[in-house]
């Protein structure tokens, strides 16, 4: 079934508005364990045949590779979860030309280099989770303070006991926006 699902995602017309296969598994392993995401979704042409998706979900997939910049012609894309797989490479730039995504949640992963400043493009982002990667670098704050919608934001790590403290200008940031909860509450950096 899983070659017979990715023959209909390469296939043209692919007319799917959204895909959600989280936590799926195959033979007991993830649906997708060492697979690419150009390996699920990309024709050999490079153009893919599902540019209509609206969302796509391969959360805990078992995914590895970099993000391709084929998920790019999307355009329509308002949710993309990739969070529990091996992803490496980085969080690419091209992902604040999404301009329609309202969620972007990679966490989990093991991407590599800073938070790209482009992300500061997607104004309707509600929820960014960049968490438990290998990022480095500064937070774009200046970046972030576009972000008028956003309502929940995951960066560096989630130690087991305690939390690690944040940079000063994030928790201004956080503060100026009512999105910080120094107390738990509903706290979403971590």
């Amino acid at each position: 079934q899983r070659e017979q699902l990715v023959t209909v995602l390469k296939h043209e017309p692919c007319a799917l508005l959204e895909l959600d296969l989280a936590f799926c598994k195959c033979d007991g392993d993830a649906a997708f364990e060492g697979w690419t995401l150009p390996r699920v979704l990309e024709p050999s042409t490079g153009t893919l045949a599902c540019r209509r998706l609206r969302t796509l979900v391969l959360s805990y997939t078992g995914l590895s590779g970099e993000i391709p910049s084929s998920l790019a012609q999307c355009s329509a894309l308002q949710d993309l979860r990739l969070s529990g797989n091996m992803l490496t490479g980085p969080v690419p730039e091209w992902l604040g030309e999404l301009r329609a995504l309202h969620v972007l949640i990679v966490d989990n992963n093991k991407l590599t280099g800073e938070i790209p400043p482009s992300l500061g493009e997607l104004s309707r982002l509600e929820r960014l989770f960049l968490s438990d990667n290998m990022l480095c670098g500064q937070v774009p704050v200046e970046a972030f303070s576009k972000l008028r919608s956003l309502a929940q934001l995951a960066i560096g790590t989630r130690p087991e006991d305690d939390r690690q403290e944040q940079p000063e200008s994030v928790v201004a940031y956080l503060e100026a926006h009512g999105l910080w909860y120094p107390e738990g509450g509903n706290q979403q950096l971590s």
